[in-house]
């Protein structure tokens, strides 16, 4: 007598694939993630030349931060299953982001002057409260601690954001017919 057993085995796929940006912008904000085929039962391992790795390596993704200096990262994965191994390569293509050059002061008075702001590279655009055109009004932001942000991008360049808090004070009270001489002298600073 003749007969057959059918038997269902799992078998890896010829090749394996890695998805995800091979050309990102590097201004260190967010992670770039990378995804690899979901497959049942396999051992993932990923590995990361030129930045590192945000969290656990086996799993069938990942998420990168890339080192800052770096212009070409490469991704590895490699899947594995009883005696079979796949491995997979792909290198990731990096623009930095600008490099900020940002001085501003830590505090203002509130009747200070408006000032302009100033950042290198320039070209960008400022927001935040008493922010307008460029310049910064201690009157119009009012008392307290405020941010400012500053966001540029250009065609050749990756989009890059900074951010600076400066703290407007209820200081050098203004000179008028009523002010009283020795509380002005008092409350300069």
């Amino acid at each position: 007598k003749h007969g057959s057993i059918t038997k269902k085995i799992k078998v890896l796929p010829l090749s394996i694939s890695i998805a995800g940006p091979m050309g990102i912008c590097n201004n260190n904000l967010n992670p770039s993630q990378y995804f690899a085929p979901i497959l049942p039962a396999v051992n993932y391992k990923w590995h990361v030349t030129g930045g590192f790795i945000s969290g656990a390596t086996n799993f069938p993704f990942d998420d990168v931060m890339w080192a800052r200096n770096v212009t070409i990262g490469r991704i590895e994965l490699q899947i594995s299953r009883d005696l079979c191994t796949l491995k997979k390569t792909m290198d990731v293509y990096i623009t930095q982001g600008p490099t900020f050059s940002w001085s501003l002061k830590d505090s203002a008075c509130i009747y200070d002057s408006a000032f302009q702001l100033t950042v290198s590279p320039a070209g960008g655009r400022f927001e935040g409260p008493g922010v307008s055109n460029g310049r910064f009004s201690p009157a119009v932001a009012g008392p307290g601690n405020h941010v400012i942000k500053y966001i540029y991008f250009d065609e050749t360049t990756c989009p890059g954001v900074i951010e600076k808090t400066i703290r407007v004070r209820e200081c050098n009270i203004p000179v008028s017919a009523e002010s009283d001489c020795e509380e002005v002298l008092n409350n300069i600073q």
